[in-house]
C-alpha cells in the first residue's frame, strides 16, 4: 500500500480549514497535525477533523519527524519565515498567497525551496514578472529571459500552462511547450493550436518517467 503524505497544517483560520477538508479529501494524504497560536480555535479544529497532535508554536511542527509536509494559512507577513525553517527543516511546503509582501522575500523562499529539492544547479536565474513590472499578458518577460540566456527568440522553448501566456510567446517567436492544467481546460485546443508540443503531464516529456 503506498505511504501517505504526512501534513501538517500551520493555522486554523477558515481558509486553513478548506485546506484541511482537501487533505482529509485526498485518498493519498493523512491531516496529522494543526498548530495555531489560539488555542480555542486550535482544539476547536483538531475536534473537527479529528486530529489528535495539535501545537501552538509552528516550530513543533516542523521537529515533529512524522510530518512530511506543511501547508502555511498564516498572516501574509510571517510566510516567508516560516516557510524558510520548514524548508531548512526537509519539510514539502504549500504557502498560501500571496506568497509574501516583498519580491525579495517571494525570491528568498524560492531559492530556498529549489535548494531543497536539488534544483539550483538546472536554473541560469529566477526572473518574475514582478520586477518587469508586466503581466504575462505581454512577452517581456520571455524577451528579458532569453537576452539573458543570451539566445534568440526562435531557438527558446517557454514552458506555460495558460493561454494568455502562450499567445504572448508565441506572438514574440518562441517555440511554445503547453502543459495540461485544469484552470485552462477551456482553452486547451488553442494552446495546443499555438505550440509545438502539448503534454498533459510533464511525465510525458522525453527522458522523464
Amino acid at each position: 500500500m503506498k505511504k501517505k503524505l504526512k501534513i501538517g497544517v500551520i493555522s486554523c483560520s477558515i481558509m486553513a480549514q478548506v485546506h484541511m477538508q482537501a487533505v482529509m479529501d485526498n485518498p493519498n494524504t493523512e491531516l496529522a497535525m494543526l498548530c495555531d497560536l489560539n488555542e480555542t480555535l486550535l482544539h476547536e479544529a483538531a475536534e473537527k477533523f479529528g486530529v489528535e497532535k495539535t501545537a501552538v508554536d509552528y516550530r513543533d511542527v516542523l521537529n515533529d519527524p512524522g510530518i512530511d509536509a506543511v501547508i502555511i494559512v498564516t498572516p501574509d507577513q510571517t510566510h516567508r519565515e516560516i516557510t524558510l525553517a520548514a524548508l531548512a527543516a526537509k519539510k514539502h511546503v504549500l504557502c498560501e498567497k500571496p506568497m509574501a509582501l516583498k519580491l525579495d522575500e517571494c525570491r528568498d523562499m524560492i531559492a530556498a525551496a529549489m535548494e531543497r529539492l536539488g534544483l539550483t544547479d538546472y536554473f541560469q536565474g529566477i526572473i518574475t514578472c514582478g520586477e518587469l513590472g508586466m503581466p504575462k499578458t505581454q512577452p517581456d518577460i520571455y524577451l528579458y529571459a532569453a537576452e539573458k540566456l543570451g539566445t534568440r527568440p526562435e531557438e527558446t522553448l517557454v514552458f506555460e500552462d495558460v493561454a494568455h501566456a502562450v499567445r504572448s510567446a508565441f506572438s514574440a517567436g518562441f517555440p511554445t511547450i503547453s502543459v495540461y492544467d485544469k484552470q485552462s481546460e477551456s482553452e486547451r485546443e488553442e494552446m495546443r493550436a499555438l505550440s509545438v508540443l502539448y503534454l498533459n503531464s510533464y511525465s510525458e516529456w522525453p527522458g522523464i518517467r
